[in-house]
């Protein structure tokens, strides 16, 4: 569910910075079956699938996801539902790169508030310029605040935090407010 979009103030934006090739790993090698004509498309933007580099800036990242989705999901109802499934599938990929299988060791010991708690650390597991911050709602969930300087996904992101959410086993409820173009939050609730 999406709540009415709202301004924030013109806060400083952190400086755009990198993506690790595990995002690419998880979503173009695991998440994704990637045709042969998309890694084509990719390979002219500067992601060589067969030889990713260490690092990539985090907006060529986006344009991979645009690609993604302009290539498997041109049908889609819209593009916000082509964004969430591709979270989903990067998601479900990243838990099959290193630094995934290491948080996937951990998911089923972990509450939906354990989660939550620590998601501003593991957001930065493959990008240094994304920020989450996590705060109280109203209604006993939480708030995350969600920045990023190479134009937020809402989406993206909200389909692989609920892809996260569902491997836990417990009810929740996400809502999405958009705050502007590098900023939004996410509302989750549950019942302990």
């Amino acid at each position: 569910m999406v709540a009415p979009w709202r301004q924030v103030s013109e806060e400083p934006l952190p400086q755009l910075g990198h993506t690790e090739d595990s995002h690419f790993e998880a979503l173009f090698l695991h998440g994704l079956d990637t045709p042969p004509e998309l890694r084509a498309a990719l390979a002219t933007i500067g992601v060589d699938l067969e030889r990713l580099v260490k690092r990539y800036p985090s907006t060529l990242f986006n344009a991979s996801v645009d690609l993604a989705r302009s290539y498997l999901y041109a049908t889609a109802s819209s593009r916000e539902a082509a964004d969430r499934e591709l979270g989903r599938k990067f998601a479900a990929g990243f838990m099959r790169t290193i630094p995934g299988k290491l948080l996937n060791v951990a998911l089923p010991f972990l509450s939906i508030r354990a989660l939550l708690s620590r998601l501003p650390r593991y957001a930065r597991l493959g990008r240094d310029d994304l920020t989450v911050e996590t705060e109280p709602g109203q209604d006993g969930g939480l708030r995350l605040l969600v920045v990023d300087p190479a134009t937020a996904r809402p989406f993206f992101f909200l389909g692989a935090l609920e892809q996260a959410l569902d491997r836990l086993s417990q009810p929740y409820r996400t809502t999405l407010v958009q705050v502007d173009a590098w900023r939004f939050e996410v509302h989750v609730t549950w019942h302990e």
